[in-house]
């Protein structure tokens, strides 16, 4: 359910202290949504088709049953940010509620569910200034395949950021040959590309030997990159700027969306169950509107858009080649936060990420990344506990 809910309320019953619930953050537009909560609703007279329907109870469901047929019948509606409500007391299910729910659904079940999910993503306007003294980025792009993905993943870079501040490595790991002609036709004529053959695929190898072996100290930034990502705004001057204005930044991510525009990452989470059970995740993920505004700091980001210093990553170990399937980059973050940096994520830095299309979730995939968790990232966890463990959320 919170993964389609927007907007936020303060909860301060007398006596206790006050706390908020953030279903969405602070945005500079008004949410389109099905229906409110009775809590704060105001409207024009003039607009709404269908008043409150005086059957339902006296308590609760008034809200659903005034909103669910004006929404049927085209009335819009929605959630602002612009002001803040605070609730003084607590909202608790009772009989009454149960009945009015029983109602509802009697009345408008064979309409039901109902979803509106966002036709646009918010992609604020990033202004770049120039930065004094800052260096360039060397992008690497593993890649097999896929070509046109691939030109629209290269293309955004150019579309979107200052092509003097960067330049692309594509690692190609197996295209065929009529592919990669396609790519030196079509992809390497849009810039300063660079398209480096491999006939294996390993992620952490790929990319540690694209920097042991292929990126000079010309370079002072690396950018990892999948080839289904597509950038929506200047991804590449946001990340410099946040090097440039933080001193002990180890990575920094951006926010990034599936194709349907929901959430695919505002950064990463740990969490200990009740069970003490450890688990991993994608801050937001599935959800609507659930993301930050701005800079936070996280456990870190998913290297499918992952920026670092060169000097950094060789420090750090480059990528731990002993993973086969994925969270190489977890344990870079965590190695960051071992060694006294700060993962950033920026989520006013925007681009798609189209996972399903660069790695299927096999039978084979899945107990890979069973056993990267079990066997290499959890006994990395495990010796860095004290050093990591204020980062994790206990549920």
């Amino acid at each position: 359910m919170q993964q389609t809910m927007v907007g936020q309320v303060y909860h301060h019953p007398e006596g206790q202290k006050k706390r908020v619930n953030n279903y969405s953050a602070k945005l500079p537009f008004l949410i389109p949504v099905v229906t409110i909560d009775g809590l704060f609703i105001s409207f024009d007279k003039t607009k709404i088709k269908y008043q409150f329907d005086e059957t339902i109870g006296k308590f609760h469901f008034y809200d659903h049953l005034f909103c669910v047929p004006n929404y049927l019948d085209k009335v819009k509606i929605g959630v602002t940010s612009s002001f803040e409500i605070t609730h003084q007391s607590v909202g608790q299910p009772n009989q009454e509620f149960w009945g009015s729910r029983e109602k509802f659904v009697e009345k408008w079940g064979n309409k039901l569910p109902l979803d509106l999910k966002p036709s646009k993503i918010y992609v604020p306007e990033i202004k770049e200034k120039p930065i004094k003294n800052i260096g360039k980025v060397a992008i690497i792009i593993p890649t097999k395949g896929n070509v046109e993905m691939l030109f629209d993943c290269v293309n955004s870079f150019y579309q979107h950021c200052n092509s003097e501040l960067f330049d692309v490595f594509i690692a190609d790991t197996g295209s065929s040959e009529t592919e990669k002609e396609w790519i030196k036709t079509n992809i390497l004529p849009l810039g300063d590309i660079k398209l480096i053959e491999y006939d294996y695929y390993n992620f952490a190898k790929i990319n540690n030997d694209v920097v042991k072996h292929h990126i000079t100290n010309e370079y002072e930034y690396l950018l990892f990159c999948n080839n289904d990502i597509k950038l929506l705004n200047n991804v590449i001057y946001g990340m410099l700027k946040v090097f440039k204005s933080k001193p002990k930044v180890g990575t920094v991510g951006c926010r990034l969306h599936f194709e349907d525009n929901t959430i695919q990452h505002d950064g990463v989470f740990m969490m200990v169950n009740k069970q003490n059970q450890l688990g991993l995740g994608h801050i937001g993920i599935g959800s609507y509107f659930n993301y930050s505004i701005g800079q936070k700091s996280v456990i870190g980001s998913t290297a499918a858009l992952l920026m670092i210093k060169k000097h950094m990553f060789e420090q750090f170990g480059y990528f731990n080649e002993n993973y086969t399937t994925c969270f190489e980059d977890v344990e870079l973050n965590l190695k960051s936060i071992v060694l006294n940096y700060e993962n950033i994520i920026d989520s006013d830095l925007v681009a798609y990420h189209l996972e399903s299309q660069t790695r299927g979730k096999t039978e084979i995939n899945q107990k890979n990344e069973s056993l990267d968790y079990s066997k290499t990232l959890m006994p990395f966890i495990n010796e860095n506990l004290m050093k990591i463990k204020s980062k994790i959320i206990s549920q």
